[in-house]
């Protein structure tokens, strides 16, 4: 038996037509083996609010546009529409790409304000006749500031973001407003890289500093970190702040166990009395009534010619801030005594002052007080000292305790000064926040506490008052203070 070997008919062209109809997946009009096509795959995430000065808007993304490009060819410009503010994932196919060529596709998101939020860009090659598959997840190009004052205390009137030294986002009060609530204030556009951020909260006039606290964050995309900041402020207070990075930074304010005291108050000052006449600052009561028990002399006066100030004794004068004549209830009529006075204010500060009293020793019931005095009346609060010398020992007074320091009233003897009839003496009187403490020095360097205590409650944001007074009974007998200085340092 013998075979007849097969031959194929070639019909010219077929073949390649058939290649193409089995192989080719790119649809008809791709046809040419040198082009591919791209499925780009484009994600952007949420980003935060927008917060500026006046107001606090949610971002709105408008638009996302896409660039293609490689050597040599035509770059492709695609503009693909954006809103609200997610997670979004962008799907789009480019097709008529060159082969074995590098493509760079980049991206930004743009918001509705023109501002580039998000931007990203990365490379890719097609094979002839493939589609390749490229993702390109965008970095948000600012991180968003989110803060959260609480609780709002009394007094509170303002809160601020400030970012490099400028404000950006801030918002004013009304009087009595959100005590107790959560104020949130947002600003976006932080930028990456390093930023100083500072967190203010004003008071009353919305001038005065009531809290503060400031940081530097390296801020990079994609990167989340946290860090707690603590915001000083009046007394104890404080301010637990949590920063977070990327898409949403949030800063948790919570004012805790503070001072809140609205209105302003002085800033430091110094007095060296070397002047012929108390400057304006300085309020001074003198007794123009009637003297009682037949006085003719002044109820306390005072001199500057010597270039400080010179506190002198009358008889029978009293150091109340009534500033009314006083009966003891027995014997006799005290009138109110010379009064100088000058305001103080904060709550971190200290009063200083050299003080040298000429006080003879059988003086009977004189005495010198240096206070501060919170409140605008007698009733009020008062810490100080007082030189002070009775030679009735038989009266059960204390003739080897001559000095002591009140609280609110309540006066503690303390021996820290022998019964010498010139005795001189640099003193302080410090605040802070509700803490107050005595100190004295006999050369100005040296300083020992003498005592401390805490304000009252009713009285940590009250008027507050530096005071020079004197009181004597029947025989001061020339008896003195003189003042080489006072001076008032405020730290906030």
């Amino acid at each position: 038996m013998s075979f007849t070997r097969f031959r194929p008919l070639i019909i010219p062209g077929l073949a390649l037509a058939l290649s193409a109809c089995l192989f080719d997946p790119i649809a008809p009009g791709r046809a040419d083996k040198g082009q591919g096509e791209a499925v780009v795959q484009i994600k952007t995430g949420a980003v935060g609010a927008l917060g500026k000065a006046s107001a606090v808007q949610a971002i709105d993304l408008n638009r996302l546009i896409v660039d293609l490009s490689a050597d040599g060819e035509v770059p492709i410009h695609d503009t693909l529409a954006l809103s609200g503010n997610g997670d979004q994932t962008l799907n789009k196919t480019y097709t008529r790409l060159v082969a074995r060529k590098t493509w760079t596709v980049s991206a930004r998101s743009v918001d509705r304000n023109a501002v580039v939020i998000h931007s990203g860009v990365t490379s890719f090659s097609v094979d002839p006749g493939k589609s390749a598959k490229v993702n390109l997840a965008l970095a948000p190009l600012y991180s968003m500031l989110k803060a959260a004052f609480f609780p709002i205390v009394e007094g509170v009137r303002k809160l601020e973001i400030a970012v490099d030294g400028q404000v950006r986002a801030d918002t004013t009060l009304s009087s009595g407003s959100h005590v107790g609530d959560t104020v949130r204030l947002n600003f976006d556009y932080l930028g990456v890289g390093t930023r100083h951020i500072a967190l203010n909260v004003y008071g009353l006039d919305a001038m005065s500093l009531m809290f503060s606290g400031d940081t530097t964050l390296n801020i990079a995309a994609g990167q989340k970190t946290s860090l707690h900041l603590r915001l000083r402020g009046l007394g104890n207070a404080e301010m637990t702040v949590v920063l977070g990075v990327v898409g949403e930074v949030d800063i948790d304010g919570v004012i805790d166990d503070g001072i809140a005291c609205s209105g302003s108050s002085p800033g430091s000052w110094s007095e060296d009395f070397n002047g012929t006449a108390l400057g304006s600052d300085w309020s001074v009561f003198q007794y123009a009534g009637l003297r009682h028990n037949g006085q003719s002399s002044p109820a306390n006066h005072y001199d500057l010619s010597r270039g400080r100030l010179r506190y002198i004794l009358d008889p029978m004068t009293q150091s109340m801030y009534t500033h009314e004549p006083w009966f003891d209830g027995t014997w006799y009529w005290y009138d109110p005594g010379l009064d100088l006075s000058r305001p103080v204010g904060g709550i971190k500060w200290t009063v200083e002052t050299k003080v040298s009293w000429y006080v003879p020793r059988v003086v009977n019931a004189a005495g010198f007080p240096i206070s501060v005095h919170f409140g605008p009346d007698s009733n009020g609060y008062d810490v100080g000292f007082m030189r002070y010398s009775n030679d009735d020992v038989s009266a059960g007074s204390n003739p080897d305790h001559n000095f002591f320091y009140t609280w609110a009233g309540n006066s503690t003897w303390s021996q820290w000064a022998t019964l010498e009839t010139n005795i001189t003496r640099w003193i302080r009187i410090d605040r802070d926040g509700e803490n107050m403490t005595l100190r004295w020095s006999s050369d100005s360097l040296s300083w020992i506490p003498l005592s401390s205590g805490k304000i009252p409650p009713q009285f940590q944001c009250a008027e507050q008052n530096f005071h020079i007074m004197g009181n004597a009974w029947f025989s001061p007998m020339g008896s003195y203070a003189d003042y080489d200085y006072v001076t008032f340092s405020r730290e906030r």
